[in-house]
């Protein structure tokens, strides 16, 4: 298991000039320095893009899992010139065709149960699947939501899982390539969905499988090989 990061956004300090030197380092290091008691679940925004990561190596800040298959994904930090917003992309590099593989890299915190998720992502390669997606409410890898686009498909699809039993609760046809860059969006609200295909909305629909906080991350199926950029987790408040 990876270990993980906590970013934290501090409420700003009202300091007067008058007070000491001293005083105001204590009383801003005091703003930063909360625990995990003082940080509501799912209150802060968390953006992943990889630049301080190991090339090469998995993810600091996400834990790894599988679910079905016998061979483990392969989640490294690779370095590209053509990605969409730094010098490095998180990539599932492993192609071993197993049908029923899911694969997925996930945040251990926050949880959210109200959230909207955005990630830059391609499909590089893949026979059976290009298929990169992102998770909401993810419970364990038999509870989950996952809004995915696949290349080879050229559709975006929202499922839910449920005790291991998937669900197709909707899909739409639109412009997905191999090799093409494209931002993937993900909104969970109460019981209301939306998946967009670079901010355009695709999917919108209701769902009462999962009303409860889970994890959120990153997702591919199969021999999906797959590039992801800029993951954004934001609570919706």
């Amino acid at each position: 298991m990876v270990k993980r990061v906590r970013i934290v956004t501090p409420p700003p300090a009202r300091l007067s000039r008058s007070l000491p030197v001293f005083l105001l380092l204590l009383l801003t290091a005091g703003a930063w320095a909360q625990t995990e008691e003082d940080i509501p679940i799912g209150s802060f925004k968390v953006r992943l893009d990889f630049v301080g990561d190991r090339t090469g190596h998995a993810p600091f800040d996400l834990n790894l899992g599988r679910e079905g298959g016998e061979t483990d994904g392969r989640w490294e930090v690779q370095t590209s010139r053509e990605a969409p917003t730094d010098s490095k992309v998180l990539v599932q590099a492993d192609g071993s065709q197993e049908k029923s593989r899911f694969l997925f890299a996930v945040m251990e915190e926050p949880t959210y149960r109200d959230v909207e998720l955005s990630v830059q992502c391609r499909a590089v390669a893949g026979e059976l699947f290009q298929s990169a997606g992102l998770v909401a409410r993810f419970q364990d890898s038999h509870n989950y939501y996952v809004a995915r686009m696949d290349a080879l498909d050229g559709d975006v699809r929202l499922y839910s899982v449920k005790d291991g039993k998937w669900k197709l609760i909707a899909y739409s046809q639109c412009d997905v390539k191999t090799g093409q860059w494209g931002r993937l969006g993900f909104r969970a609200e109460d019981d209301r969905f939306l998946v967009l295909w670079n901010d355009e909305i695709k999917i919108e629909i209701a769902d009462d499988s999962s009303r409860y906080d889970g994890q959120a991350g990153v997702w591919t199926r199969a021999d999906s090989v797959c590039q992801f950029d800029a993951f954004v987790a934001e609570p919706i408040r």
